[in-house]
Order: C-alpha cells, then structure tokens, then sequence
C-alpha cells in the first residue's frame, strides 16, 4: 500500500511553512523563555520577595493582598491596573495569579515586567 499523495496546494504549503519557519529563525524572530541563559533580567524573584513579605508583615495581625491574573498583552488595561492598586493605600502587596504573558517569549515578560516595578 502507498501513502497517499500530497496535492500541489498541500506541497506548496508544506514548503512555504518550512522557508518561512527557516527565515524566522534565521531573522530571530522568534524568542525563547524569560529563563533561558540569554535573560538579562532578575532571578530568584519569588524567594526574594518572599522573604521581604515575611519580614515586613512579620509582626502584624493582618495583611491586605490584591489578586491579578490573565494581564497578557493587555498593556494599556493592565497600567490601569496597576495604578489604582497603587493609589490604593490599604494594600499591602498584589499575587499576580499567572498569564503574564501571551506565548511567554523574553520580550512579552519583559514588558509585562517593567509595567509591575
């Protein structure tokens, strides 16, 4: 039994998608993960901040904490965000709950990192 044949279009696509994925990587378009050895950026954030949250709240009875999630690429959304937690004196600290990003490239964590500090 013989595979089945491909159509001209099916060939044709298959081509394109490998010139195009071959161009992209050579032209860098695409990134790798926030973690990979070429980040620039701060590490250890989570043990870091987690140490400075138990030593500033260490002798306080209670503790305000604002909960975000699902920022992606919504820049403009998530500066307003962030502003009116900011303007908001009760809280104490914000738990970002995930999906910083889109497709988690160093350049989306990037942004989404200078709009948190």
């Amino acid at each position: 039994m013989q595979p089945p044949r491909l159509s001209d279009f099916q060939r044709l696509t298959t081509l394109f998608m490998l010139v195009f994925t071959l161009v992209a990587c050579d032209k860098g378009m695409f990134e790798a993960h926030p973690y990979d050895s070429n980040y620039k950026g701060g590490s250890q954030l989570n043990v870091n901040n987690i140490s400075r949250i138990e030593s500033a709240f260490r002798y306080r009875d209670s503790v305000r904490v604002a909960f975000i999630s699902d920022t992606h690429l919504w820049h403009k959304e998530f500066k307003e965000e962030v502003n009116s937690i900011n303007s908001n004196e009760s809280i104490d600290f914000v738990v970002h709950c995930g999906d910083l990003t889109d497709t988690g490239t160093t350049r989306e964590y990037e942004w989404g990192w200078d709009i948190l500090k």
